[in-house]
């Protein structure tokens, strides 16, 4: 059993935040994969592979998030419509009852480090995936501050039951490590962007 403040609205948050994390939260998960796959091509060295390794950490990490918020999206509304039904049959009226959700999504799992080298290479091709990393970096406080922003509102109204302790705290696990996981695109971004206007400057002297 769960207990809201308001159970209908709970139900509206919980499939709102699940519909967030299955659309915008999957899609930048796959543009993060997408870019450590060019960046595994067009950047070498030792720098580069500690970047790189370190965006693939953040990637495992945002993945598992995911995954495992949407499970927990899912569980919820199973147990909201399941109060909604003995509402419902208890005669209340104009009572509404949701739908279940799948508690999968279709997201590669976890990537594995690259290798390391010490030969060291930067290719025009990775201004573009530089570029893609700064957007990667805006979107990433986007998705924080939304996902922040809705669990809250939803911890707020959802004021017990199964379930709430753990998801509180995974989201709050999440939201220390976010910090964390913001130095690592930044850092990231940094120093390909220094690899980038070096390669630029000397072709520009060629």
């Amino acid at each position: 059993m769960v207990e809201f403040n308001d159970l209908d609205h709970g139900y509206d948050q919980c499939v709102a935040l699940y519909n967030y994390l299955t659309q915008n939260g999957a899609n930048f998960a796959r543009e993060v994969a997408n870019n450590i796959d060019n960046l595994t091509e067009h950047w070498t060295g030792t720098d580069a592979t500690l970047h790189i390794n370190n965006l693939i950490d953040f990637y495992n990490n945002i993945v598992k998030f995911i995954k495992t918020s949407v499970e927990v999206m899912a569980d919820t509304t199973e147990k909201v419509v399941q109060v909604q039904e003995t509402r419902e049959s208890n005669g209340a009226q104009e009572a509404s009852v949701g739908t279940n959700m799948s508690k999968e999504i279709d997201l590669a799992g976890d990537k594995a480090d690259i290798p390391g080298t010490e030969k060291y290479a930067c290719v025009p091709e990775a201004r573009q995936d530089y570029e893609k990393l700064v957007l990667i970096t805006e979107n990433f406080k986007e998705f924080t501050d939304t996902i922040f922003s809705d669990s809250n509102e939803l911890f707020a109204n959802w004021i017990a039951g199964n379930g709430r302790e753990g998801a509180v705290n995974q989201f709050e696990e999440f939201r220390t490590g976010s910090s964390k996981y913001y130095n690592v695109l930044t850092e990231a971004k940094e120093a390909l962007g220094t690899a980038t206007s070096n390669l630029e400057q000397i072709m520009a002297n060629a």
